[in-house]
């Protein structure tokens, strides 16, 4: 194989095609003959090094079938058979007794070329490794090999994970297209996992949220109005070499295009207007040699190209809905689907018989000229490639700075570009595991043993508090895996979040639905608490000692609430329905707290009758109902509880914030208000007051109200826009060896070859899968 266009050649490239031997071949085959003069032999080097050699480029693609193939393709119309590259099957319908139904549905693909092999991701995560076969006469002895595979919640979820392989440090890069808004970086050991990278919202599209109406009530695209606009990485593509990377987002059904850092730093936006998403196929590869970003644009139906600063922009060519496309030298080569033709111009591609082939051009100052497309139609092939890559004629030649003692890196060494002009090769710095942050030297990673969860725009978000976070932090969200970093949304609206110590799970309540996180274990459950579709749950308090969940509720339109009781389940469960007992109808309800120790249930509600706000108590079970007689807090607004020192804080409207016993005694009032303006929930845990509005989070000391510091500051994200904190918050404590991505952490590095649900989910759902496929005990293969 050979750059076309380029002098490297294999020592006999002819051999593939001497049936139709080109021009530069006779070439080549001339200059090796001694008979042929010293002029002649000049004249017919400089005409071969002009014509180039034009041998097979190889690509690598895959189907909606679930197949890797390999196939090379050149400058001339030809029909080529590819050959399978992927070997293995998994069902991805409904289970059967044998386990043999359906194949592998290959989300994503790229090429490791020091080691001449395609790896591979699944529909349901597993990376698996397939060695690139030299005929089809070895496809038969050939085996994949599973590497490792994400400790994904549901399987009934196909993953849309996009990958992305460094040759050089040999890491992982991923996206997830599903609501997660992070690019993570994992070394093929499973045991180096970490998010580098998190994109936030961009704005919304109306600047109001559920008024007036419930989230059943409401129409998708309304819905999707009424939301944020989260900026979700679609595709990413790596040079080593230079230690950058591209990724490309999803902005609302648009596209963006950003460049940073291997190692998660200097993010910055190049293209802003890269073409509407159309069925997902939104991809980016990039010319290493000449330094340029190429990217398609269905909705426009063309390939479009910019240096790597995002400047000279230009058409490379007019494609009818190209799908997919893989650069090489100064090679293009795209998929299109042609039963969805959207440019009249390309009439010769009305056949649907035609989807199984790729488009070629040799590229003359960066653009494609419509008379140097040729055509490789792909024999036994009836689906459109759905992702390309260009298999390179040999290993990058570039000096890893990880490869002597890890960079000093003490867990992950990432590229990043080298700032000596006279050394080409990248430079290096350092990264963490998932629980883990950088330390004061860049090198070394402290664990993460206390952080602030909360929500933002409907996205679970953590802040670190031990150690406290430093000014000049770069990646604040890279607390959670994809797992849990994750659009809670699902139609709801999320109200409150809630921790369990003891059982290391977290709680988080959404209009209609409530949800366990496990975080070590990684597992989900989620239950619809909601019977009718215009009933809204407001408030959410978790006593971990008695295992029971208190939740305020709207009933309707009609104004009327309820305070209701329900007990966690044991079992994670997915779609299952749980509905708390009422325990009586209350006024509108403004806050909703628990003392773990005592088992007390404190409700702050408004009273149309006396307007003013009432703080009441009850036991555990909603028992025992009483209401504190506390003249400092008739105005009111949010309630917190104190279990170190047992007392109970609330805060006024105006920021005033007081304290009492836990029977309503003893009041204080610190002498500084809140300072935050309009403040609508508070937390207290050890010394700290932490209090929030819908912008911003702030903590003071919880005595004297001294020691002020802004925790999440107010994040502007357009012109009219700021990001919105509509939940309450919940602080996880966690002691060093307890949670999952510790020093013995691992991803599961053996998985079931059909589609597995957890144990747990066996004895529910009987009626929706009655063939429910589990792993037995949870490794097996």
């Amino acid at each position: 194989m050979a750059h076309i266009g380029n002098s490297t050649c294999h020592a006999d490239p002819c051999i593939q095609h001497s049936a139709s031997e080109s021009t530069s071949c006779i070439l080549q085959r001339l200059l090796k003959m001694q008979q042929v003069p010293k002029t002649a032999y000049l004249l017919l080097l400089l005409l071969w090094t002009v014509a180039g050699c034009d041998a097979a480029l190889s690509i690598l693609f895959n189907t909606k079938n679930g197949t890797v193939y390999h196939v090379p393709v050149n400058l001339e119309n030809r029909l080529e058979t590819p050959i399978a590259v992927s070997n293995t099957t998994i069902p991805t319908t409904h289970c059967q007794d044998d386990g043999s139904l359906g194949q592998a549905n290959i989300v994503d693909l790229d090429y490791d070329e020091s080691r001449q092999r395609v790896l591979w991701m699944s529909w349901n995560e597993r990376l698996y490794s397939s060695q690139l076969p030299i005929s089809n006469a070895t496809d038969g002895n050939r085996s994949d090999e599973l590497l490792f595979w994400y400790d994904y919640y549901d399987y009934v979820q196909f993953s849309r994970r996009r990958i992305a392989w460094d040759p050089v440090g040999e890491k992982l890069y991923s996206v997830d297209t599903f609501w997660n808004p992070t690019v993570e970086v994992v070394d093929l050991t499973g045991k180096h996992r970490s998010i580098i990278l998190a994109f936030g919202t961009t704005g919304k599209w109306k600047d109001y949220v559920f008024e007036g109406k419930m989230p059943a009530d409401v129409e998708k695209d309304a819905f999707v109005a009424m939301t944020a606009k989260q900026e979700l990485p679609m595709d990413l593509v790596l040079d080593p070499g230079t230690g950058v990377m591209f990724i490309r987002t999803n902005d609302s059904w648009s596209s963006r295009i950003h460049r940073a850092n291997m190692d998660g730093t200097s993010l910055k936006l190049l293209i802003t207007d890269a073409g509407k998403i159309v069925d997902d196929s939104c991809r980016i590869d990039v010319d290493r040699v000449n330094k340029r970003i190429y990217w398609n644009d269905r909705e426009k139906g063309s390939i479009e190209s910019a240096d790597y600063d995002g400047n000279r922009r230009l058409t490379v060519v007019k494609a009818a809905n190209p799908v997919a496309l893989a650069v090489d030298g100064n090679v293009l080569v795209w998929s299109q689907n042609t039963t969805e033709s959207i440019v009249s111009d390309y009439s010769r591609f009305a056949d649907p018989s035609l989807r199984g082939h790729l488009s070629v051009c040799k590229l003359t100052d960066n653009t494609c000229e419509p008379d140097e497309i040729r055509d490789t139609s792909l024999s036994g092939i009836d689906d459109v490639p759905y992702k390309l890559k260009a298999v390179p004629d040999q290993a990058q030649q570039i000096a890893n700075p990880c490869s002597t003692n890890n960079g000093n890196c003490q867990q992950i060494c990432l590229l990043k570009p080298s700032t000596d002009p006279i050394k080409p090769n990248p430079s290096h710095g350092c990264g963490c595991k998932i629980g883990y942050r950088l330390s004061a030297n860049s090198r070394d990673c402290e664990p993460i043993l206390r952080y602030l969860v909360y929500e933002s725009d409907n996205y679970l978000r953590a802040r670190s508090l031990e150690p406290l976070e430093r000014d000049n932090e770069t990646r604040p969200y890279a607390l959670f895996p994809s797992q849990v970093v994750d659009n809670v949304v699902a139609r709801d609206q999320l109200v409150a979040i809630d921790y369990d110590p003891k059982a290391d799970k977290m709680l988080v309540l959404g209009c209609k639905t409530l949800k366990q996180i496990d975080l070590d274990d990684n597992l989900r459950g989620c239950w619809r608490v909601a019977r009718n579709s215009s009933d809204c749950y407001k408030h959410m308090a978790y006593d971990w000692e008695s295992g029971k969940v208190y939740t305020t509720k709207v009933k309707g339109m009609n104004g009327e609430y309820e305070l209701g009781v329900v007990d966690v389940p044991s079992s994670f469960r997915r779609f299952g329905i749980v509905v708390p007992a009422i325990l009586r109808s209350i006024d509108r309800p403004l806050s909703l707290v628990v003392h773990p120790k005592t088992g007390y249930l404190y409700l702050l509600t408004f009273s149309n009758a006396t307007n003013a706000s009432v703080v009441s108590r009850m036991n555990v079970g909603g028992l025992d109902y009483i209401v504190l007689t506390i003249a400092e807090a008739l105005d009111a607004r949010g309630l917190a509880v104190d279990s170190l020192n047992d007392r109970l804080y609330w805060f006024a409207e105006s920021g005033r914030v007081g304290h009492s016993d836990l029977g309503g005694n003893d009041v204080k009032v610190l002498p500084v208000e809140a300072p935050v303006l309009r403040p609508d929930s508070i937390l207290v845990d050890r010394d700290w007051l932490y209090v929030k509005n819908e912008t911003s989070i702030w903590r003071m000391n919880k005595k004297t109200g001294a020691d002020v510091s802004c925790l999440v500051p107010e994040v502007k994200v357009s012109q009219h826009y700021h990001a919105k904190l509509k939940s309450t918050m919940s602080v996880v404590a966690r002691s060093p060896g307890s949670f999952s991505y510790g020093d013995d952490y691992q991803i599961t590095k053996s998985a079931c070859k059909v589609y597995c649900a957890y144990q747990e989910f066996a004895q529910y759902n009987a009626t929706l899968d009655e063939k429910f496929c589990k792993c037995p005990n949870s490794k097996s293969d």
